[in-house]
């Protein structure tokens, strides 16, 4: 039963509607020169013709709707880009504070140490010469340097 009811409803819909589509409009001006439109005649009101059409079908909303889904997919490929390029700067940044740290501390320990060694094979380490430890220090300097900056 709730079936033919729902079908009677829908059907006692569809013919109201041409109905009230077609319902008069009225036109009139209030005592303060109000102009006001309404579908029951108030007094010395003047029936509008009111003409409904149906809307002409623009053949260039469907070219236009898929210009825009292009440039949007192009805009959401540019922001993946974008955040991927803002993740490799990142990444890149922390490798360079990371090896900063790490080449400042063997500075760092270079400069501190009462002597610096070389391992050989063995037990046996060998110390290093003056020269070679200025060298090894200028190596750990140009590493800060490189990393972190000149001047370190």
């Amino acid at each position: 039963m709730p079936v033919r009811m729902t079908l009677a409803a829908v059907m006692a819909i569809l013919l109201l509607a041409p109905q009230a589509a077609a319902r008069d409009v009225y036109k009139w001006i209030d005592a303060n020169g109000k102009v006001h439109y309404g579908d029951r005649p108030a007094a010395a009101a003047e029936k509008v013709d009111v003409r409904v059409t149906e809307p002409i079908p623009d053949e260039d909303a469907a070219a236009r709707d898929e210009k825009t889904r292009r440039l949007l997919k192009q805009l959401e490929q540019e922001r993946a880009e974008d955040a991927e390029a803002q993740a490799r700067v990142a990444e890149e940044k922390a490798t360079r504070r990371n090896n900063c740290l790490k080449a400042r501390d063997l500075l760092e320990k270079y400069r501190t140490a009462s002597y610096l060694y070389e391992d050989t094979e063995g037990k046996d380490h060998r110390v290093l010469t003056k020269e070679e430890r200025a060298g090894a220090e200028a190596a750990a300097q140009k590493d800060v340097d490189k990393w972190c900056g000149q001047g370190g």
